[in-house]
């Protein structure tokens, strides 16, 4: 049976407190007794290490780490999602989704069809929201780090986000003539950069200069997904195609 896996920050060899979120969750969401043990790993770092529960104080959790180790739950290929800003559950579930397929960086893009637009006054909260859902998938997952969040951020900024990924990136296109199928068995290179357009479709201009920074377009199938839909099945195929977490960079413990 597989360890509880709970988030910590900074961690390091020894006896520390745990904050409040991750006391709560081990406490009482998972009633953890005393000197039970689990997996601390700390997402920003990706680090992990056994740990035990010596006591509790104030609803505050005190614990025993061992020496942390590299987590091998991590994913060591690149794959960039590049995703245009939507409603803030939909954005939260890409969040979820990027994270437990096996992303490692996610673009939020400001595109001119985008359903709602960015307010600066709501970035920093929103990107302390966006971080606890990665670490919140990140443990739900087994992963062992989160991906690297940047945005959201102009539609024009997002290939200086792409000039240090290879091909093949690909950019979906309801309307393209080939489909994402047709380039996986085709390509030798597989894909590292997914491309995903808001509900209402890419503007002309928009499509034109992603295919300038390198993408090609293509097609998921025949029928309209919903933009988070979409995202999730292609990183799910993606990840299929490669065979399993192993073959994906994933590693097992």
């Amino acid at each position: 049976m597989a360890l509880l896996r709970v988030p910590v920050h900074h961690l390091a060899v020894g006896e520390s407190v745990l904050d409040v979120d991750a006391s709560r969750y081990l406490l009482r969401v998972h009633r953890l007794a005393r000197e039970k043990v689990f997996v601390a790993f700390d997402p920003a770092a990706a680090l992990e290490a056994e740990a035990q529960l010596i006591d509790v104080r104030r609803g505050l959790a005190y614990c025993k780490f061992e020496e942390p180790r590299a987590s091998t739950r991590v994913p060591v290929e690149p794959l960039t999602l590049v995703q245009a800003f939507a409603k803030n559950d939909k954005v939260d579930q890409v969040i979820r989704d990027a994270t437990c397929l096996g992303a490692t960086r996610l673009v939020v893009a400001q595109t001119v069809r985008s359903v709602v637009k960015v307010s600066s006054d709501r970035e920093h909260s929103r990107r302390e929201r966006w971080l606890k859902i990665a670490v919140q998938a990140a443990r739900q997952s087994g992963r062992g780090n989160i991906p690297e969040i940047v945005g959201p951020i102009p539609w024009s900024a997002v290939g200086d986000r792409l000039n240090d990924t290879p091909p093949l990136k690909v950019v979906l296109d309801p309307t393209a003539e080939r489909s994402l199928a047709s380039y996986l068995r085709s390509a030798e290179d597989r894909v590292r950069v997914v491309i995903v357009g808001p509900e209402g479709g890419w503007a002309p201009q928009e499509l034109a200069t992603a295919v300038a920074w390198g993408a090609v377009p293509a097609k998921f199938g025949s029928l309209v997904l919903r933009s988070e839909t979409a995202t999730c099945a292609v990183l799910g195929a993606l990840l299929l195609l490669d065979h399993g977490c192993e073959a994906a960079g994933l590693g097992s413990s």
